[in-house]
């Protein structure tokens, strides 16, 4: 019996590959960092290994196969990939992981070496700037995209991922000059469009088999893995482009080239995946299965023509879409920075695999310990996120109950007192907010913003309604964009939900020990106001109501303690 070894097998293409070459017919050995990996539980697996550090990765291999006398080796991952360059490991076992050329996967690993190479091509690319460490000023417009020139640095036996960010203002450039450190990155113009993979198995420099998705949900929103992706028809010019590419690497071995195409059909190069991919599922149950392919190369023998495969087929990891779908339906659908999709829709498409027409990830009927493993994590996840969420909320209440005090206490005692009031739109909460305390803070500097990307938006009708009835106009008010400048000017920040928190304690951390809920100040006190924005009228003047209830409580509060900062000894008001 062939015998082969996945290594990697927490990560979803290692249990793609088990399953597909335990349905094949080898016997498959497993490794893996962690003894709670996935692939352990699929009952193809004979053997489990625990891998070996990068420092030790070498040896470990030659005498693991040595022992076992494996026909083919699959590095599911760049850790693996890594460690066998690094191991510089012998001929024999290269052939049997079916690498190509060392400098060749060297070239791929390094997204600046993959650049300069379709470059020389001719092939369509970003324009894109190299730095060690992120300047002061940004060398392309906003939104750029940063790259870590690595996906993944070693460190001895650590290994350290580095992300993809993008980046939409001065603020976030910032964060990320700091968070980047001195490593090399690629600064690259933001390329709207959908992620588009061209994947293909290469026999000594030849393209043997090819297959083509689109991403549909990309986790996290703002550009990431996909949950959930679709089958197309191979689009010829990104095939050939991607083939020139490869033919120029003497590739040898599987790879998936990342484009991205936008509506005018135009196409921009991501990067070269130079293994195995996250959404090999879906080329494997739309009938093209790689891991058998390599297999057959191992092997020395033939392979059988390009396979057809399934145009429109559809395949979803489904705990990694549970967190898009909730991602989604939260977020900011106009905010074309962020790969959302029709809340409803993307339900309802749940219903495809009642159709034929779509599967899950390591979903295989005859490896039941797999799906078992996976629906309960789901559940464990699920709910440890809720637990702690819940936990979270209380442990903030407790601290907002005694803080707000404090932080009055600083304003009350301060000479001046400018006001800042926040939500997530501005075009609610803290619009009327800001209208109401201009009365209701006699004497104050007052102003209001949102964390939303788009200035100058409008109120919607309800709140106009609302503010109507509360004697307001909010007709000419305008949303702003919550910056820098505004946060340390104010000397107090009144913040709506738990969600305004989050957002600026991420984006202003420092602002924290001025800010308070302003549902503290409600009758009875509450944290949370909850955002009335395509609310009912009954709910948003109920909104308005605790607005306006909450406002002149704190302007009572602020007025109380200016009173007697005024009476207090010369001492105490210098």
């Amino acid at each position: 019996m062939v015998k082969v070894l996945v290594m990697d097998c927490e990560c979803a293409a290692a249990v793609e590959s088990i399953q597909s070459l335990g349905r094949f017919g080898a016997e498959v050995h497993a490794a893996s960092g962690s003894r709670e990996a996935l692939g352990f539980a699929s009952r193809y697996v004979t053997q489990k290994f625990i891998q070996a550090p990068v420092s030790l990765f070498g040896g470990w291999l030659a005498e693991l196969d040595a022992q076992h006398g494996y026909t083919l080796i699959v590095p599911a991952t760049e850790i693996s990939l890594s460690a066998l360059e690094r191991a510089q490991v012998s001929g024999a076992l290269r052939q049997k992981a079916v690498l190509p050329p060392p400098q060749s996967l060297e070239a791929a690993l390094d997204k600046e070496a993959t650049w300069q190479l379709a470059s020389t091509l001719g092939l369509p690319l970003p324009h894109s700037v190299v730095q060690h460490g992120l300047s002061s000023v940004p060398p392309i417009e906003f939104p750029l995209v940063v790259k870590p020139i690595r996906s993944k640095r070693m460190d001895k036996d650590k290994v350290k991922e580095l992300q993809v960010s993008v980046v939409r203002n001065r603020e976030e450039w910032q964060a990320c000059a700091q968070s980047q450190g001195e490593h090399p990155v690629q600064i690259q113009e933001y390329f709207e469009g959908r992620g588009v993979g061209v994947e293909l198995l290469f026999r000594e420099g030849e393209p043997v088999w090819h297959f083509a998705h689109e991403r549909l949900h990309e986790y996290p929103l703002t550009g990431g893995g996909s949950s959930y992706r679709r089958a197309i028809a191979m689009p010829q010019d990104l095939l050939e482009h991607s083939v020139r590419l490869l033919r120029a690497l003497e590739w040898h071995g599987v790879a998936m080239v990342e484009w991205k195409t936008n509506a005018r059909g135009e196409h921009r190069l991501m990067e070269v995946n130079p293994r195995l991919w996250g959404s090999l599922a879906l080329a494997i149950d739309a009938g093209v299965d790689f891991p058998a392919g390599l297999l057959r190369i191992a092997q020395h023998v033939p392979l059988a023509a390009q396979p057809k495969y399934k145009v429109g087929y559809r395949t979803r990891n489904i705990a990694r879409d549970f967190s898009w779908q909730l991602a989604n339906w939260r977020a900011d659908h106009a905010n074309p920075l962020l790969h959302t999709r029709s809340r409803w829709k993307s339900l309802l498409e749940l219903l495809w695999p009642l159709l034929g027409a779509e599967s899950w990830d390591h979903f295989d009927g005859r490896d039941p310990s797999v799906m078992a493993r996976i629906l309960r994590q789901l559940t464990a996840t699920q709910f440890s996120a809720a637990m702690a969420k819940a936990s979270r909320k209380m442990e903030t209440i407790a601290q907002m109950r005694g803080k707000s005090e404090r932080v009055l206490a600083r304003v009350q005692a301060a000479n001046s007192t400018k006001v800042l009031f926040l939500c997530y739109g501005n075009i609610c909460r803290s619009a009327l907010a800001e209208q109401l305390a201009r009365h209701a803070f006699a004497g104050r500097e007052v102003a209001s913003a949102g964390f939303h990307e788009t200035a100058g938006r409008r109120s919607p009708e309800n709140m106009l309604e609302a503010g109507s009835t509360l004697g307001l106009d909010l007709a000419r008010h305008r949303s702003r964009r919550v910056t820098q400048e505004m946060v340390e000017r104010a000397s107090l920040i009144v913040i709506m939900d738990f969600r305004n928190f989050d957002l600026l304690r991420r984006q202003f951390p420092t602002a924290l020990q001025k800010t308070v809920f302003l549902g503290m100040f409600c009758a009875p006190p509450q944290i949370e106001i909850t955002d009335p924005f395509e609310a009912p009228m009954t709910q948003t003047m109920e909104v308005a109501r605790q607005i306006e209830t909450a406002v002149n409580n704190l302007g009572a509060r602020l007025a109380a303690g200016q009173a007697q900062t005024k009476t207090a000894s010369p001492a105490l008001s210098r």
